[in-house]
């Protein structure tokens, strides 16, 4: 493994399965994986990630102030967030670097090269080249 963790937070079991299996397997990375925003603050209590990737909307909520919430609590102010969401590009690099994102990778996407494209909006050396 690569020593590098991410945080998974996506609501729907099929595309966090997916997810998981990409960035671990082929990504080599650690992966921990939850289905909500309180879930991955509990995770936050005991594991650092290097990185949390974050699904969006997340089922139920105000996107945009909840991705602001949890931006801006303390635990996860210093951890990269990367959103994989259908609606990537509605969101300009200006709202991204406003919500403290470092980018958005568009559903659906291609389980192959995910973990390159998240490699490169994180300036991580990618295990794929």
């Amino acid at each position: 493994m690569s020593g590098k963790l991410i945080l998974l937070i996506d609501h729907e079991v099929s595309v966090r399965e997916v997810l998981q299996v990409c960035l671990s397997h082929i990504g080599d990375w650690d992966v921990l994986s939850v289905s909500s925003l309180q879930e991955g603050l509990e995770i936050l209590l005991t594991n650092k990630p290097d990185a949390i990737v974050l699904d969006e909307p997340l089922l139920g909520m105000d996107n945009f102030s909840s991705v602001q919430e949890f931006r801006n609590h303390p635990l996860t102010t210093s951890i990269p967030i990367v959103l994989v969401t259908a609606t990537a590009r509605w969101f300009s690099s200006c709202q991204l670097k406003q919500l403290g994102i470092v980018g958005a990778i568009a559903k659906p996407f291609d389980p192959m090269t995910l973990p390159e494209q998240l490699a490169k909006l994180l300036s991580w050396k990618s295990q794929l080249t």
